[in-house]
């Protein structure tokens, strides 16, 4: 705690505000992952965690904050006009190799891509890089319980919108929420292992059909379609490691499921 006895525990409803605030990524240069860095006044100071005293710094900038080199005036303008309000920030990983697995609710994929799509939509995947210098590539969507898109990634560059409750990306845990307690998805990255894993998933699709986790799969549901895919592992080098109906994608070492009834990508998301 601080000389004013100020513990160092941000309660969560002022997290939850600076994130929103700071549009859920460093002020400065809208990387994640961040940490909350009192400003004004310093924590050192600070008789209470207000939420405008506080804003998103990712670590190198929270150095330069701690150094002196970035100075208050500097954080005030980011913070009210921060980076990701008119940018898409670029997520950087840490994993190596040529291969990675993931983990999708007991079914496991490994590939130099991995992914889950439907529809040639890819709910979530991870492509290998070019060269040895370069970052896995992360795609996809994740929609909430009303059908409205919360978050998309396009090759590691994350768009938030605007419907989006709460997203956070802490420790090694992506967690989407919809609402107070609301979790829409949570996947878990292991790079010391290549290893993805979705851990968590509550979608609804604007067309009506559920997209579950469950303790051995993943359950499909909606009008006229009951489908339940588990029990499924392999390795593949490229293209589609299993598939329910034709091919979905090729880009993919991919758990792919394509049927007419679930509808392209404009049919999943509400428009309001």
């Amino acid at each position: 705690m601080n000389r004013h006895g100020l513990t160092r525990d941000i309660p969560e409803a002022v997290k939850r505000t600076v994130r929103q605030a700071s549009r859920g990524g460093c002020v400065i240069c809208g990387k994640l992952p961040y940490t909350y860095e009192h400003f004004d006044p310093p924590y050192e100071d600070a008789l209470e965690h207000r939420p405008d005293g506080i804003a998103l710094l990712c670590p190198n900038h929270q150095q330069e904050r701690t150094a002196g080199r970035l100075t208050v005036e500097a954080v005030r303008r980011a913070r009210a006009n921060p980076y990701n309000e008119n940018n898409q920030p670029v997520w950087p990983t840490h994993f190596t190799g040529r291969n990675m697995r993931l983990n999708l609710f007991g079914n496991m994929v490994e590939g130099p891509s991995v992914g889950f799509a439907i529809n040639e939509q890819v709910v979530f995947g991870m492509k290998a890089p070019n060269d040895a210098t370069g970052l896995w590539l992360m795609t996809g969507s994740f929609c909430d319980p009303s059908g409205r898109e919360t978050l998309r990634f396009i090759d590691n560059e994350v768009i938030t919108n605007n419907g989006a409750w709460d997203v956070t990306l802490e420790g090694q845990m992506l967690t989407v929420r919809s609402g107070p307690r609301v979790i829409v998805a949570q996947v878990g990255f292991h790079p010391e292992n290549n290893l993805i894993a979705i851990d968590r998933l509550d979608m609804r699709l604007g067309n009506g059909h559920f997209i579950n986790g469950t303790p051995t799969g993943i359950a499909i549901q909606g009008p006229q379609l009951k489908l339940v895919i588990e029990g499924i592992s392999g390795s593949y080098a490229s293209g589609n490691a299993f598939c329910y109906g034709p091919a979905s994608t090729g880009q993919f070492s991919t758990l792919s499921v394509n049927d007419p009834r679930l509808g392209t990508f404009q049919d999943w998301i509400l428009h309001t």
